[in-house]
């Protein structure tokens, strides 16, 4: 019998690649839902329309109801649980949406994975599972001893309960799950508010790039492809009650990483042919590099990714991060109007996060859109 994986957030940065990724690498049916705002946009997802094997429903997963109506129909064997609001720097000036999303989406996917299973035959029951997307800040930073510290932003907080939940129904009801911890992320179709493609626009426009504090936090970063094939590997061979955490296991300093997306940019799109650099008195993109305050409570490191993933799942990372930041900062000057037409959508217009300053409710920005401009992508 075929697989069917049912994927929430599947417009999303992570989501659209897995979607495409399962289209590519496996003979499965995909249902996709997706509420479509902010960095959910179908036109990630516009190819896979074609594909006879792929379905889209607009739909939030705190909807119980319509999440459960789909999910009776298509009786999936694996669900893929990505929907969730990520970005830490926005989760400090709208934490109320984080926990709303992250923690109300957990329990309402949960909850009715769990009352669809009483409708399975045993040859179903047996091969289902729930493959709940996480992220390696919800167990928090690293003391300078090494202890840990626990989540210390509303995102990473949201995160952690969201973990909870999932358990608490493993425990309670027997519901087959495993968590998916990721590290961070870069490629195709990334909310033009990430690191790596700010700072390609920022640098296109001969505008100053932040870099919060000293720059020396360290993070792990992994092409998400990667992540896409270790998601497979977990839906297919994950233990129940696993969590797996997937990263290429090396750091990096944000301002290591920085220098590195900008040497890739120089390739790509050299400071001295670039107009903007010109007119801003500029002839090398490092110049641009503005230190500016920190964030509060700014994760400084975490502990090493656990080596379960590859033990038990046979899984390994591919890409090099010097091929991966080449790789997606190609694919950024390669989708400029794209990153434009998002933004613009998403109503958001360049304006630093993550100072805690007066909150902002989103999802009332994008339902009320915002007017077409001239205004650059990141002014």
């Amino acid at each position: 019998m075929s697989e069917t994986y049912f994927v929430t957030g599947g417009a999303g940065f992570v989501g659209a690649n897995f979607v495409r990724y399962l289209l590519k690498n496996t003979a499965a049916k995909v249902v996709v839902v997706d509420k479509l705002v902010r960095s959910g946009s179908w036109e990630n997802l516009a190819a896979c329309e074609s594909d006879s094997r792929f379905s889209f429903f607009e739909v939030d997963t705190a909807d119980g109801r319509g999440l459960r109506a789909i999910l009776r129909t298509a009786k999936p064997t694996k669900v893929v649980h990505l929907a969730g609001e990520t970005s830490v720097d926005r989760s400090i000036d709208e934490a109320r949406i984080f926990m709303k999303t992250n923690v109300g989406g957990a329990f309402e996917v949960a909850q009715q994975c769990r009352q669809i299973l009483a409708g399975y035959d045993d040859d179903r029951l047996s091969r289902f599972s729930l493959v709940h997307v996480s992220s390696l800040r919800a167990a928090g930073p690293v003391g300078e001893n090494g202890e840990p510290l626990g989540p210390t932003s509303p995102a990473a907080a949201s995160a952690l309960a969201a973990e909870s939940i999932v358990l608490s129904y493993h425990r309670t009801y027997g519901l087959p799950y495993l968590v998916v911890r990721a590290s961070n992320l870069m490629g195709p179709w990334q909310f033009p508010e990430k690191l790596l493609p700010l700072v390609v626009a920022r640098a296109l426009q001969g505008a100053s790039i932040p870099l919060y504090g000293d720059g020396t936090p360290r993070r792990d970063w992994m092409a998400v492809d990667d992540f896409c094939s270790g998601l497979l590997a977990a839906s297919k061979r994950g233990r129940y009650g696993a969590v797996y955490e997937m990263g290429r296991g090396e750091t990096t300093t944000n301002h290591e990483l920085v220098a590195r997306i900008l040497a890739a940019l120089e390739v790509e799109r050299p400071a001295a042919k670039n107009p903007a650099m010109q007119s801003a008195g500029y002839s090398e993109y490092a110049q641009l590099v503005t230190p500016v305050d920190d964030r509060p409570a700014h994760d400084r490191a975490y502990r090493p990714v656990s080596p379960a993933a590859r033990d038990d799942l046979g899984w390994r990372p591919q890409k090099s991060l010097e091929d991966s930041i080449a790789k997606t900062v190609r694919w950024v000057l390669q989708n400029e109007a794209w990153a434009t037409e998002i933004v613009e959508r998403a109503g958001w217009q360049g304006e630093r996060l993550g100072l805690g300053l007066a909150p902002m409710d989103s999802e009332k920005r994008v339902a009320a859109g915002s007017p077409a401009s001239n205004r650059p992508l990141i002014p």
